[in-house]
């Protein structure tokens, strides 16, 4: 992960895609990963799910803490599995995203320019049932409020696009907040206005978010 990076494009949620080709079956699954570790166990996973398969054709790639990719062919004619389906993570500009394709022989050879359509399009179906997001680094604080300010607070919170996460109410409110860094002075301002400043903004840390 690069200090400089503000934000990614990633797959949104996991999701699966079927493409029955001359008595072949296809089926495409896509998912968000973040490191290596994250890909292998989703592979391990796919081949437990789909036990019966011939191949387990994959990519994925992260920029997580930096750039890895890796797709193979998995006794696929070379080029014809692997390649095509990291085309489909990079033509989208999908960082910390993986999809397999597997594939259920039914007999009949597609040859190369076949296969590598039948996957690149499998492929491609995955991604597109599983849908794209976009996460920003956010800069998270911790933040302790009285009640008499809260929910007003969590409302101008919600309506302004802020994180807001794990309220805990005792003797008074103590929640997680946080901003992009481009936002970070906004946020401050919007705390001290409703706290009329006795609300401090604590750094937490950094976490990358789903954009709003």
């Amino acid at each position: 992960m690069s200090i400089q990076e503000e934000s990614y494009i990633s797959v949104a949620r996991e999701a699966s895609w079927e493409c029955p080709i001359k008595r072949s079956r296809f089926i495409g699954i896509c998912a968000p990963i973040v490191s290596e570790d994250d890909a292998n166990r989703f592979l391990e996973r796919m081949k437990d799910e789909y036990p019966a398969a011939r191949h387990y054709v994959y990519a994925w790639k992260t920029n997580s803490p930096y750039l890895i990719q890796k797709y193979s062919d998995d006794g696929e004619p070379q080029g014809t599995g692997g390649r095509p389906v990291l085309d489909v993570l990079e033509n989208a500009g999908i960082d910390r995203g993986i999809i397999c394709v597997v594939r259920y022989f039914g007999g009949i050879l597609l040859g190369t320019g076949g296969l590598a359509r039948a996957y690149s399009q499998s492929a491609a179906g995955a991604l597109d049932k599983a849908g794209v997001k976009k996460y920003l680094r956010y800069h998270i604080f911790s933040l302790e409020v009285e009640y008499s300010v809260y929910d007003k607070l969590n409302a101008r919170l919600e309506t302004s696009g802020f994180y807001q996460d794990n309220a805990q109410f005792s003797s008074k409110v103590k929640l997680d907040v946080g901003a992009s860094s481009d936002r970070i002075k906004e946020l401050q301002l919007l705390v001290q206005d409703i706290t009329a400043g006795s609300g401090e903004l604590i750094p937490q840390g950094e976490r990358f978010l789903p954009h709003p």
